[in-house]
């Protein structure tokens, strides 16, 4: 096999002098000549290039293991049964963050540097032999090893529903000096996520200040003009849920005013009922928002 010398003087066997002599046929029998390739930056700016590929990858690498644990594709968030109260591979991504970060520190350039030797003779050096200097095998285990398949952990207990119970009303009250507007906050036991009363809540949501037409908005925002704006929605996480009514009213609006105004929404909900026009339209943007939510996993 051929070799690339970037170094001389090259020490030739005897059947080549007589190529040397063809071309050089003033030059002497020694064995010894200069190859005139002194400075090696060549094969030491694709060593460089060699280190700097192997740092990409491992950044692309560490893009995939965040995106496994964003909770998209079908997945849980961090690949845990229970996100939230389990870091599931979170710690595993922190590991790769941390490495990708090592590396880049890693795959500077060492061609980019020059320090002269030699007595000023070798006045430029291309560091060749540090852009060269990598351990394939000590290399090959440290990928296996960070980047290789993930031993399975033991098993992970499914922790059951804790839905919260209520024996009385509670109220608190608070207030700021910095913030102008009142805001009322009324929060009800839900449901957990995945429930099959959840869906049924969040259509509940829509059906109470999802529009317009809805009674919150007719009631609190037009007639009695105490807010620009009312919501009613249900927020389920792993173990429980919370149904909440919420209103941020005028500047000077008083919450007493905004509690009865929603009672009295309540009871217009309760006495009107619900149509199948307020149906049909609430299950389409229900719909339209799940298309919307995994639209970007489109042509991926």
């Amino acid at each position: 096999m051929p070799q690339i010398i970037t170094e001389g003087p090259v020490e030739l066997p005897e059947e080549s002098l007589d190529l040397v002599r063809r071309f050089f046929p003033e030059g002497s029998d020694e064995e010894a000549i200069s190859g005139g390739n002194f400075h090696g930056q060549n094969l030491a700016m694709v060593l460089d290039y060699v280190t700097l590929a192997t740092a990409e990858l491992g950044n692309i690498s560490d893009r995939r293991s965040y995106l496994l644990l964003d909770g998209k594709f079908g997945l849980p968030k961090m690949l845990s049964p229970v996100p939230g109260l389990n870091s599931g591979y979170m710690i595993a991504q922190y590991t790769t963050a941390a490495l990708v970060t090592e590396n880049k520190t890693l795959c500077f350039p060492a061609s980019a540097d020059s320090i002269p030797t030699s007595m000023g003779q070798e006045d430029h050096v291309s560091m060749g032999s540090i852009s060269g200097d990598i351990d394939i095998r000590a290399t090959k285990e440290l990928v296996k090893k960070w980047f290789g398949e993930i031993e399975k952990g033991p098993e992970v207990e499914q922790m059951k529903p804790m839905p919260v119970v209520l024996k009385e009303t509670k109220k608190l009250q608070h207030e700021d000096d910095f913030a102008k507007l009142p805001q009322i906050h009324m929060v009800f036991p839900g449901v957990e996520n995945y429930h099959p009363d959840e869906y049924a809540l969040e259509f509940l949501g829509n059906l109470l200040a999802g529009s317009k037409q809805t009674p919150f908005y007719q009631v609190i925002v037009e007639e009695k003009k105490l807010a620009p704006n009312a919501w009613a929605y249900h927020s389920g996480n792993e173990l429980a849920g919370e149904f909440i009514l919420e209103v941020r009213a005028n500047e000077g609006v008083d919450l007493d005013d905004v509690k009865k105004a929603i009672e009295e929404a309540l009871k217009l909900f309760e006495s009107k009922g619900i149509s199948d026009e307020d149906m049909k339209q609430i299950r389409a943007q229900l719909e339209t928002r799940t298309y919307r939510g995994v639209e970007t996993l489109l042509d991926k």
